[in-house]
């Protein structure tokens, strides 16, 4: 309880955490309650007729419950893309403008630690990139953790493939944390959305429009 406290949580809280049996977070409202909160938003990185690149940066409200060295979060965000006349084409990643990073904060005193640089798991490249987050990082290398993953953003560029021009490109991010188990595993519908495997919880999900001159647009 004593590592409950100095993440801020109050006894209240704290039972109900100590109660908690490993379902959905999203499903109890208690629960949610009381866990960490994170949000999320998008900014412009180039925007134009043949690329456009967008960043998705996300941050704790405070320190999650399971952030340990042993826990593996997820970040995706997915993509698709309309010519001038609205119709779909394909837009592909491009890795050398793309880039993960995560802030880890010191879960103590609550200040900035330092910054990793995640890799990029590309399984379609005409759809989705993602990457793997470490929540926990100990200073001895043993199981816990000193300083937490508090903030982080994932860029990803992508370029027409044809002749044919960009006028705008659909994308989505989301955000999955492990309540279950030590990993998450990706599982996207087929719907144009996020999904991740059982024993998850998805943090966020959020979903703009961006034009090829750099309007962002949520919907």
């Amino acid at each position: 309880d004593e590592e409950l406290y100095a993440l801020g949580y109050n006894e209240d809280e704290i039972y109900i955490l100590r109660n908690y049996n490993g379902e959905r977070i999203e499903n109890v409202a208690e629960l949610r309650s009381v866990m960490a909160d994170m949000t999320a938003s998008f900014t412009k990185i180039i925007a134009n007729t043949s690329c456009l690149c967008i960043r998705a940066d996300w941050e704790w409200s405070r320190a999650p419950f399971r952030c340990s060295s042993t826990i593996t979060d997820m970040v995706v965000l997915r993509w698709k893309g309309t010519n001038l006349a609205g119709a779909p084409i394909n837009i592909a990643f491009q890795s050398a403008n793309s880039i993960c990073s995560v802030k880890y904060y010191d879960y103590t005193t609550g200040e900035y630690s330092r910054t990793r640089f995640p890799s990029i798991d590309v399984t379609d490249p005409y759809d989705n990139a993602s990457a793997k987050i470490q929540m926990g990082i100990t200073k001895s290398g043993e199981a816990g953790a000193d300083f937490y993953a508090k903030s982080g953003s994932l860029r990803v560029c992508v370029k027409t493939t044809g002749t044919d021009l960009i006028q705008e490109g659909a994308f989505v991010f989301g955000y999955g944390h492990s309540t279950v188990g030590y990993s998450v595993g990706l599982a996207l519908p087929l719907s144009f959305s996020i999904g991740f495997t059982s024993g998850s919880t998805t943090m966020v999900q959020k979903s703009v429009r961006m034009t090829n001159s750099g309007t962002i647009i949520e919907y």
